[in-house]
């Protein structure tokens, strides 16, 4: 779950994994909603406004996540993992 900014939507790309966007009101040329949409558009999540945010709401998204068979949901590696594994590649203990 993020309000959309770019490093966030890059993070969820490259590892593939779908998550849910809450893009704040208030940002600048509402570049957080859009940022979102690129994420639908590619089957990686979905889009919350803020006015529309509940339990319902959200939990319909979660659970539609959750019945996804996305390869980045089975295939998830935490960021920290993969560079340690780099890091240990490149030094000799």
């Amino acid at each position: 779950v993020s309000s959309g900014g770019a490093s966030s939507i890059a993070e969820l790309k490259y590892y593939n994994v779908p998550g849910i966007i809450i893009p704040k009101k208030y940002a600048a040329e509402n570049h957080q909603y859009y940022n979102g949409k690129s994420l639908e558009k590619y089957g990686l999540g979905y889009v919350i406004l803020e006015d529309e945010l509940n339990e319902r709401n959200l939990t319909l998204k979660i659970e539609k996540i959750l019945s996804l068979k996305h390869p980045g949901i089975d295939n998830y590696r935490d960021p920290v993992d993969i560079m340690i594994d780099a890091i240990e590649r490149e030094v000799e203990f």
